[in-house]
């Protein structure tokens, strides 16, 4: 599955998800006020004139239906939480210094990657473009070094890289967060020796 797919599908997952829950949360708010609510058989329950805080501490509930309020609030905050992690980070988008001049932010990241791993010594190049706010760009690499190739081979490329990417894109400033690994060695084929 390409980059671009898993992320519709777990965009997708993602807000299926947060409406399923927001559907529940408020189907549980709905219900509790139609017919009276009752708390489960296994809930512990103190007594109904028992106060919810005395002075050890909580003593349970004092009416059987606050319980479907909280969990619907909990679904509420839980399908908030999920429809934001659906929210693309960053602008698709790039004004260049020409007029009426863009550029796409995934043709930057292709671009990027594909620079990145003509360096020697690099294996592989994952790379992220976030921000686009006050003409600052954040470009993420997590590379992958071959075994033997140290950090301090790749890195004035990588600062050549920067240089370029800040003319290209000028007046924006280019912040470039570079991440090594050490790429592991592939097994060897026809099982163990």
């Amino acid at each position: 599955m390409s980059d671009g797919t898993a992320t519709v599908v777990r965009r997708l997952a993602l807000g299926l998800s947060g409406l399923g829950l927001l559907a529940l949360g408020g189907f549980t708010a709905v219900a509790a006020g139609v017919r009276p609510v009752r708390l489960p058989s296994w809930w512990p329950l103190p007594g109904r004139a028992a106060p919810f805080l005395d002075a050890h501490g909580p003593s349970g509930p004092t009416a059987p239906g606050w319980w479907p309020y909280a969990l619907a609030a909990v679904c509420g905050v839980a399908a908030v939480a999920l429809l934001a992690g659906t929210r693309p980070r960053g602008p698709s988008r790039l004004s260049l210094a020409a007029p009426d001049t863009a550029l796409r932010t995934r043709a930057l990241r292709d671009a990027v990657k594909a620079r990145t791993r003509t360096v020697p010594g690099v294996a592989r190049c994952r790379t992220r473009v976030t921000g686009g706010r006050r003409l600052r760009l954040l470009v993420q690499l997590d590379v992958s070094l071959h075994p033997g190739a140290t950090p301090q081979e790749a890195m004035p490329e990588l600062s050549a890289l920067q240089s370029v990417l800040e003319r290209a894109l000028a007046p924006r400033t280019v912040l470039l967060r570079v991440r090594f690994r050490r790429a592991r060695l592939p097994l060897p084929r026809g099982g163990r020796t």
